[in-house]
């Protein structure tokens, strides 16, 4: 455990965990070695990107890996939506929020030749670029290009979600 510097924690989640702990957990967590206490804003050495490996078996591939979905790469600042819409998007927006039942979406996904997706599993969205889906509902997949889909939902909702959620 003492080999492990990635991911790196931030002072939020050390702040989190030091609070959550008792003697003798707080003693056990400082023996982890400083990859484990010590923020990632604080860490001198240049530490390797973290790629996860999940138990499903997927593994975003490095030439394939968004750090947006994970932590965002040097330099950059978050994106942030000013609100401005084209009409297109504008007019599609409206269409959906007219569309009231999984049914009625289906059958708007089907007039469009849009591909489409039913959701096997609950997802929950852990960022801003992820989407929270319920199973059995019928999403429009905007790009599969990679392991994570980019999807649209009934409500106008667009993220991604690993592509293992999807019949």
């Amino acid at each position: 455990a003492k080999k492990i510097i990635a991911p790196l924690f931030t002072d939020a989640a050390i702040t989190l965990i030091q609070n959550s702990l008792i003697e003798p957990e707080v003693s056990l967590w400082h023996e982890l070695g400083d990859g484990w206490c010590v923020p990632k804003d604080q860490w001198k050495e240049e530490v390797p990107t973290y790629i996860p490996q999940f138990k499903c078996g997927f593994t975003p591939q490095p030439d394939q890996y968004h750090h947006t979905l994970f932590d965002l790469p040097p330099n950059t600042t978050p994106r942030v939506d000013s609100g401005l819409r084209s009409n297109a998007s504008r007019t599609r927006l409206a269409q959906l929020a007219e569309i009231q039942s999984h049914e009625e979406f289906l059958n708007h996904l089907r007039s469009r030749g849009a591909k489409i997706a039913r959701v096997k599993r609950d997802f929950l969205a852990e960022s801003e670029q992820e989407i929270s889906l319920k199973a059995g509902e019928y999403v429009e997949v905007v790009d599969n290009s990679l392991n994570w889909n980019r999807l649209r939902n009934r409500k106008g909702g667009d993220g991604y979600a690993p592509y293992t959620i999807l019949d």
